[in-house]
């Protein structure tokens, strides 16, 4: 989890966008675009978004003892 320079909200995103950074600058979407390329940006996003009720269940179960 990071930190963006311009929010007080945390970002989870995976290591290789800002392995060794704390905060993150500029436009993350630009950047993953750059290093991804688009077309695997896309699909990243659906992944991610499709994991979404896993996180959360992760979350509930394994970090809040739910």
């Amino acid at each position: 989890m990071v930190t963006k320079y311009d929010t007080l909200n945390y970002l989870i995103v995976p290591s290789y966008v800002c392995f060794g950074q704390e905060e993150l600058t500029g436009d993350l979407n630009e950047h993953l675009k750059m290093t991804l390329g688009e077309s695997l940006f896309r699909k990243r996003i659906d992944q991610a978004i499709e994991d979404i009720p896993n996180l959360a269940h992760c979350i509930k179960t394994e970090l809040l003892g739910l």
